[in-house]
């Protein structure tokens, strides 16, 4: 590239296309606007043999960018085979600056192993190498020998369609996620299940990738995904290879979407609850066994009611569903969400419920004390419930956010992120001064909030979901 940038518009290509070649040439008219204005609408003019009389350079002053001939910066060709190390595709991505954009990896890989390396197909199945792109390529350039641009017009739009689906991967759907999740539109948690802990997630996010990118990211391995569009529609996705049997989660969600209708029990058939498919009382809702969804929609909703309830309807659907389906015969809990309660826990004394601390001594290490009563242990979603626990899954983990920190002469307390929260500032109290109930951490962090004292934090907390009964803490 010159110091002094001309328009390209014209590019010079070899006749005979390789697949290291298109992938060089779709680079540059994707992403080289920038450093060669006009690449992106610049005809291509194909040589048999390089045009003679003119360097690499001088092309360039005049608007014309060799690609792969006349020794130019995008030139892989050496005096023999073996001294090629570089394909005209990494040329093109280092001059651009984009070596390093995992959205390429793939393809830059895919490209320099069938030019430098001879191994476009690895698979020795017949039907493979007959089916994949350097073979086909192949075939296009010996049915159109003397239209290459015909060839590059063909095969140009299936390269774009992979780079399309790894910008998506690697960075649209990453940005989405994060964005979500500091707009507190994710809940992660786990869900008890056979002895082990699922993986359990629920988004606001319109992107129909999300789903896959949540369960494929390694830091995030969601086992069970129950994403909701902005239409309202709702879509349950399980992890495939766990076989999960969902029959129990389609039950507890079409009762829920039933008292979410005030549907009576003579409007529907309670046997049919649990049936596969879709049923004639509930048609917004399908339970795939093969694809091991519960679907209100799917991706393509259009046709489809939305759904009643909210997510955190449909995650205690979940909860409880996956213990049933798996025939953990349990007391099922309701609410004014629910249909269904647990009469055994329910008739139990309630002090509060809460989401109470996994490991109280790493919060402790992590936030020490500064008053001499020490608290730490829980973040209250009600106290004194007039319903119990109803509302709340005992049990249920989840990582909660600490969004900042308050600390006066009375009180030194965290603010998290606890939706369910009855408070108006969701916290934890740490620890208070002489004579002063945690209780009143909710006037002096209102105060603070008022007067911009509260030192934001960012940081994640394990807890699980429970009540106090007056002498205990129950958890499970």
């Amino acid at each position: 590239m010159s110091n002094e940038q001309k328009t390209i518009q014209t590019i010079f290509v070899p006749k005979r296309l390789q697949i290291d070649t298109v992938v060089a040439l779709v680079l540059l008219r994707k992403y080289g606007e920038k450093y060669y204005p006009g690449v992106s609408t610049a005809v291509l003019t194909f040589f048999r043999q390089p045009p003679e009389g003119k360097t690499a350079e001088q092309l360039e002053q005049e608007g014309i960018l060799p690609v792969d001939m006349l020794g130019g910066v995008f030139d892989h060709h050496r005096e023999t085979r073996s001294q090629e190390t570089e394909s005209v595709s990494q040329l093109v991505a280092k001059e651009l600056k984009i070596q390093d954009d995992p959205a390429l990896k793939k393809l830059l890989r895919f490209a320099y192993r069938d030019d430098i390396e001879g191994k476009g197909v690895l698979s020795k199945d017949a039907i493979d190498r007959s089916f994949g792109l350097p073979g086909l390529l192949n075939n296009l350039v010996r049915q159109y020998p003397e239209d290459p641009q015909r060839v590059f017009d063909i095969v140009e739009p299936v390269i774009l369609g992979h780079l399309a689906e790894e910008t998506m991967r690697h960075h649209v759907l990453p940005d989405d996620y994060r964005k979500k999740f500091d707009e507190g539109k994710v809940d992660a948690f786990l869900i008890p299940f056979r002895g082990k802990e699922l993986r359990a997630l629920t988004i606001d996010s319109d992107r129909k990738g999300m789903v896959g990118f949540l369960k494929a990211h390694p830091n995030i391995k969601a086992d069970i995904v129950a994403q909701r569009f902005a239409s309202g529609h709702i879509n349950v996705v399980t992890n495939q290879q766990l076989t999960l049997d969902l029959a129990g989660v389609a039950e507890r969600i079409r009762l829920a979407e039933a008292k979410a209708r005030n549907m009576h029990e003579s409007e529907f058939d309670a046997s049919k609850l649990r049936d596969r498919a879709r049923t004639d009382d509930f048609p917004m809702w399908y339970l795939d066994d093969t694809s091991r969804t519960v679907q209100n929609g799917g991706i393509d909703p259009e046709g489809t009611e939305p759904t009643k309830l909210s997510l955190e309807d449909v995650k205690l659907a979940i909860v409880e569903g996956l213990n049933d389906s798996d025939s953990q015969k349990k007391e099922r809990v309701s609410s004014d969400k629910h249909p269904r309660s647990s009469k055994n826990r329910n008739s139990e004394r309630v002090v509060y419920t809460a989401l109470f601390v996994d490991d109280v001594a790493a919060l402790k290490a992590a936030f020490p004390p500064v008053h001499p009563n020490e608290q730490y242990h829980h973040s209250t979603i009600q106290y004194k419930p007039d319903d119990g626990i109803n509302g709340i899954s005992v049990g249920v983990k989840h990582s909660i956010h600490v969004k900042g920190r308050v600390t006066t002469d009375a009180i030194d307390a965290l603010l998290v992120e606890n939706n369910a929260s009855e408070n108006a500032y969701p916290h934890i109290t740490l620890s208070t001064a002489e004579g002063v109930k945690p209780v009143q951490s909710n006037k002096e962090i209102e105060t603070a909030a008022k007067r911009g004292e509260i030192l934001p934090l960012d940081a994640t907390i394990q807890v699980t979901e429970g009540y106090y009964d007056g002498s205990r803490e129950v958890t499970r």
